[in-house]
């Protein structure tokens, strides 16, 4: 686990107790995700973890600090040079996919990819899915590859996501199977996708109403999915939660004319002190 590998890191750097968090590691560089807007940790002490961690993992060039929380809009975080080459560029590759990153320039999660290819098992052949919030196209090229999809319209609104995405297309001979979009997912599922897509990603937690209006109307036919990833309480209140932030979503169905039915949760990961991000299949049916 690379939460413990940063405890026993900090542990050997003089630092038990006063290091938190855990360790991304995105191609060859890895990002030290400590929370010190939280819980401050000198720069200096940081940097012995950092040059510890390179010695520990060879195949690291280059180790950062993840010095801020992910913004809400273009879900970019501020990062500070700690070790290695000093440079934010990389190739990460998953389930046969490789993508062409700038780590300072988009979000990238590793902790993913199990759903990226979960949901690429669930797509059956010559179904069309649309991603709302697709950066740099972790969902959008891992299904391309690896299911019988028709095709992808992998939709963001951060311009250098969308770059690196179109790159990361040409690289995997992916052209005829992703359609890229730069802007609001609400007005491109509005102006160019309505009724177009039997699956809709919506891998961004704590949208609002007028995102699953949207999503909606991107179904095409009488029934279709939304994949949701939603932040709710861990244990013992998580069942509970995930039945309240079903619910919202199940009355915001109704009042756009769709009955929502709950077909799979699963934790994806913990995300802070009695905190998960969660995963919801639900199916959507037209009633009116």
């Amino acid at each position: 686990m690379r939460r413990d590998l940063l405890k026993e890191l900090a542990e050997s750097s003089g630092l038990s107790g006063n290091v938190k968090g855990s360790i991304d590691i995105v191609g060859d560089i890895a990002i030290l995700r400590t929370p010190i807007w939280i819980e401050p940790v000198p720069k200096e002490s940081l940097e012995k973890i950092a040059v510890k961690l390179m010695d520990r993992l060879p195949y690291v060039k280059s180790v950062w600090l993840a010095a801020s929380p992910v913004s809400k809009e273009e879900r970019v975080r501020e990062l500070v040079y700690l070790a290695g080459e000093k440079r934010t560029t990389t190739i990460y590759r998953e389930h046969g996919v490789s993508f062409f990153i700038d780590v300072a320039k988009v979000y990238i999660s590793p902790r993913l990819s199990y759903e990226h290819l979960r949901i690429a098992k669930l797509v059956k052949p010559g179904e069309v899915v649309t991603n709302f919030f697709s950066g740099i196209g972790g969902f959008s090229l891992v299904i391309a590859k690896n299911s019988e999809v028709k095709l992808v319209n992998s939709i963001d609104i951060n311009k250098y996501a969308v770059e690196m995405q179109r790159e990361s297309i040409k690289m995997n001979k992916l052209d005829n199977k992703v359609r890229v979009y730069l802007g609001d997912a609400r007005t491109i599922s509005d102006f160019f996708l309505k009724e177009s897509s039997n699956r809709v990603l919506l891998p961004l937690p704590g949208i609002d109403e007028s995102f699953y209006k949207a999503a909606l109307s991107t179904i095409k036919g009488d029934a279709g999915w939304l994949h949701v990833y939603e932040f709710v309480p861990e244990s013992p209140e998580f069942s509970e939660g995930v039945e309240e932030k079903f619910q919202e979503i199940h009355n915001i169905a109704l009042k756009y004319g769709w009955a929502a039915s709950l077909y799979h949760v699963r934790k994806v990961r913990s995300v802070g002190p009695r905190k998960a991000q969660v995963v919801m299949d639900i199916r959507v049916e037209r009633y009116i």
